[in-house]
């Protein structure tokens, strides 16, 4: 089995496009990382996943109206990576997920002087969910 699940934030609003008869919802999740290094000083880091989840033309993409910047989500889904060169020619890694399953974990940031209301909301990509419990 070939699975990754992270927990991070949108960084820019999702995105649709449509390829053969297919919908592809983009959006890329940032995953803040922290560790000490050998001198015992902490080091933050982001660790960045493209993401996309695949919906039938017929599907409904309602879901995007959802993944916007800066909300937090659980993302499970199927990773890859792909080697390419950067315009300075520097070898770099794009880590993508292919999604099979989206949690909000907090709601879209409103604008200024909108009141805020926290919820969670649970946005399976699989049509067949069923009322199996995960636990």
């Amino acid at each position: 089995m070939n699975k990754i699940q992270v927990i991070g934030n949108i960084t820019r609003d999702a995105v649709i496009r449509e390829t053969n008869g297919r919908k592809a919802i983009n959006f890329s999740v940032a995953v803040n990382e922290s560790y000490k290094n050998k001198e015992g000083i902490k080091v933050e880091k982001a660790v960045f996943y493209n993401c996309t989840v695949w919906k039938e033309s017929t599907q409904s993409t309602e879901i995007t109206k959802y993944l916007g910047k800066g909300v937090k989500v659980f993302v499970e889904g199927k990773p890859s990576a792909e080697l390419y060169k950067t315009k300075e020619n520097v070898s770099a890694i794009d880590l993508k997920i292919n999604v099979s399953f989206v949690e909000l974990l907090s709601s879209l940031p409103k604008a200024e002087g909108e009141e805020k209301t926290e919820k969670t909301e649970e946005l399976a990509t699989t049509e067949n969910q069923g009322d199996d419990v995960p636990f």
